[in-house]
Formats: C-alpha cells, structure tokens, sequence
C-alpha cells in the first residue's frame, strides 16, 4: 500500500497524540506501506518527528524500522539537516520534503515564540526549490 499526504498527516497525528492506541493505530498503518526509494521521505519523516524511541520502533513497526535502517544511521540523531538531504539524495517525494519543511518551521516558531518572538506578526515561509 502506498501513502498519500493526507494518511501521512493523519498517521503523524496519531503518533503525536497522548493516546496510546493512536500510536498503536499509527505504527499498524506504517507496518502496511510500501516503502521504497520514491517514498521512503515519508518513513523519515515519521521516524524524525514522532516521540518514540528507536527501541519503540523496532517493537511497534518490526518491518519499517528495517527498511529504516537500510537508508538512515538510526543509531545516530536524525538531525533537520540530514533528514532533508536523505531525502533529496534518494530523490523521494517533493510532497515529504515540504511537509518536513513545514513541521521544522512549526516547531522553530514554537520555540522562537517561547523565546519572547512576537510569532504571532511573522510568517516564516520555506519552499523547497526544485532544479
């Protein structure tokens, strides 16, 4: 089964709620994916920004988190930066880039703002630019 960027949002969801059956939910739609090369973004992804841990991975998503590990140094952090270039290295979908992207400027504002920022009179806009 392939992802689309509206499962993906609704599967992030599930892993950052407080519910624990959400993140059962979210690791069972991980589990049938199919991923590969072209979107394997969306893997990353998930992986980069949900609140579990690498061991919670290999017991929740067996198969995903081996298919993780053939593309990222998992036993490493995953920082923004190497998260993005993974993904244009194995030229994966432009849709997981941006949403990457955007959760990066959501939690940049966030923490600007906890910072004193007036957020609330910015915008803070990134594109990813294709060749």
């Amino acid at each position: 089964m392939n992802i689309s960027k509206k499962e993906e949002e609704n599967v992030m969801t599930m892993l950052l709620s407080t519910d624990k059956d959400n993140a059962t939910i979210a690791f069972a739609a991980i589990e049938a994916f199919d991923f590969n090369t072209d979107n394997i973004g969306y893997l990353i992804y998930f992986f980069k920004f949900s609140k579990f841990s690498l061991n919670d991975w290999e017991l929740h998503s067996p198969k995903s988190c081996s298919k993780l590990r053939k593309f990222v140094e998992v036993d490493k952090p995953l920082t923004y930066a190497k998260a993005i270039n993974l993904m244009i290295d194995f030229k994966t979908s432009k849709d997981a880039i941006e949403l990457t992207l955007n959760r990066h400027v959501k939690e940049l504002t966030q923490m600007l703002q906890s910072m004193g920022y007036p957020t609330e009179k910015m915008v803070i806009d990134i594109k990813f630019k294709e060749k």
